[in-house]
């Protein structure tokens, strides 16, 4: 039975670092859907030796192992060739791949012996067919252990899984497992989360990690699951860990889709609009809520207004920037309400800051923003101060603001 897996991605440019390795991330997720726990990752060059000793490795550590690359056509492709050594079994031609093959790409001069290396499987290997390539996926059995080899292109890896490996494992699962679940403060730093829930940390049952970035802080759970989903110690870590936290945690579940996109079909739903009026974010929070298919159903518009001068013009108070400033709670409740105005729309959004390096006060030092909503009758206004780079700083000012909407229209925590 399954329940631990390794994953290999095998090419000399994924080891260089020319192709990112994503393939890793999208098979953790889908393996952890269904409790199979990823014991360890690597990464291996096209060499048979190199390859030979990542399988042998990933044995060690795992009941399944996940090899990812090294099937094509060309002479460096030898996973396959590789992997028979490590079994000691042969190679054979498996005649329905290698018939399917020369139907779908044709018998050309000089392609049969290509169309023939990716026919070749490890003898007595469970065939995966490909319906978004060529290369078939292969399932060896070794021992008690199984190795699973998979094309390299990331489209082949999810076609093949999902048509044919997830039929394959669903029976040969341990039943047990574990489980993942998330819980994200946007309003909190790493610091002050692990303050007040560290002690988590520190406990198996279930393993508790703390992973942030800009503008985002994870508070992950992992554990055995029941027949129910989560068992009861990772339901009272949980609990334990939203009594901790001042500020809401919200739920996020394997695969979700982002935030942006549930904001934007709750607006469309409710036929509400949306527009932006930013300054330290430059265009990129729209950005984000416009990269949402069917975002025009919702977004109306917006502008950058990024100095002083374009602000007063488009409508801010110039006693406003004199007196308060330009990044200050008043200029970004103005700034949302001149959003909501200009363009018509049901909610206006709003972004001012310093992003740094340069800039900032001693009520404001660098780091400082504001972001606003403002949905005609009220206006949510949100100050964070972030010790981060300029980048991180504009991350998080967009994390924020999507944060500030979600409140403004109630859309909960995912309990």
């Amino acid at each position: 039975m399954i329940g631990k897996a390794a994953l290999i991605a095998v090419g000399d440019e994924v080891l260089s670092g020319e192709i990112v390795n994503s393939n890793a991330a999208w098979l953790a997720q889908a393996l952890g859907a269904f409790g199979v726990r990823i014991a360890w990752q690597g990464v291996v060059g096209d060499g048979l030796e190199e390859i030979g000793d990542g399988v042998r490795c990933a044995l060690e550590r795992a009941d399944l192992v996940v090899v990812c690359g090294g099937l094509g056509p060309t002479h460096d492709d030898r996973t396959v060739a590789a992997v028979a050594s490590v079994t000691g079994t042969r190679l054979a031609v498996d005649e329905a791949t290698r018939v399917r093959l020369n139907e779908r790409l044709g018998s050309r001069p000089g392609r049969s012996a290509s169309l023939l290396k990716q026919a070749t499987v490890v003898q007595g290997a469970v065939v995966l067919e490909n319906p978004a390539g060529s290369a078939p996926g292969q399932v060896i059995g070794y021992g008690p252990k199984w190795i699973v080899l998979l094309p390299g292109p990331p489209s082949e890896v999810a076609a093949v899984f999902r048509s044919g490996l997830e039929p394959w494992l669903k029976p040969r699962l341990t039943g047990v497992g574990y489980r993942r679940d998330t819980l994200v403060s946007y309003e909190l730093g790493e610091f002050e989360v692990y303050r007040r829930v560290g002690a988590l940390a520190s406990g198996q049952h279930p393993k508790v990690g703390i992973y942030a970035r800009p503008g985002v802080v994870e508070l992950r759970f992992e554990g055995p699951r029941d027949i129910k989903g989560a068992s009861l110690n990772t339901l009272r870590a949980i609990a334990w860990a939203r009594s901790q936290v001042s500020g809401r945690l919200y739920r996020q579940a394997s695969g979700e889709v982002s935030r942006s996109a549930v904001v934007i079909e709750r607006l469309a739903a409710r036929g509400l609009t949306v527009a932006a009026m930013e300054s330290l974010s430059g265009g990129m929070l729209l950005a984000s809520l416009i990269a949402v298919p069917g975002a025009s159903r919702a977004v109306r518009g917006g502008l950058t207004a990024y100095t002083d001068d374009i602000k007063a013009r488009y409508g801010v108070d110039r006693d406003v920037l004199r007196v308060h400033g330009a990044v200050s709670a008043a200029c970004a409740r103005a700034m949302a309400g001149l959003a909501r105005k200009h363009f018509d729309a049901d909610l206006g959004i709003s972004t001012t800051g310093f992003a740094g390096p340069e800039g900032g006060t001693e009520a404001n030092p660098v780091g400082t923003f504001y972001v606003g909503v403002d949905d005609g009758e009220t206006t949510l206004v949100l100050r964070r101060e972030l010790a981060v780079n300029r980048a991180g700083v504009v991350q998080a000012v967009v994390e924020l603001t999507i944060t500030a909407l979600w409140e403004v229209l109630d859309l909960g925590v995912g309990e």
